[in-house]
């Protein structure tokens, strides 16, 4: 069967949609591809185990190699967008009543 292998994502993320997401932020490193498919197909796995389950929400497994596409894939799965920050929505009123 294998040797046991824990695995700890690098991130889990909750999205406004009630979405769980195992987040891997990547780089381009190369060195152990074969280790790290095996690492991200398992994970896959566990997502698909605990959403047949049932009892623990939706979950989904999302791997990102590009910080410049994370905005763009998070919203693909349903994150709405992030809430401006209070200085600048007084900013936008201010603005609004002129």
């Amino acid at each position: 069967m294998g040797i046991d292998h824990d695995y700890e994502p690098d991130f889990i993320v909750c999205l406004a949609n009630a979405l769980f997401l195992l987040l891997e932020i990547k780089g381009y490193e190369f060195r152990n591809v074969e280790q790290v498919n095996a690492k991200h197909n398992a994970a896959r796995r566990w997502v698909m185990a605990v959403n047949n389950q049932g009892e623990f929400g939706q979950w989904g497994f999302l791997e990102c190699r590009d910080l410049d596409d994370l905005l763009p894939q998070l919203k693909k799965c349903g994150m709405s967008a992030p809430p401006a920050p209070p200085s600048l929505a007084k900013a936008n009123a201010q603005v609004t009543k002129a």
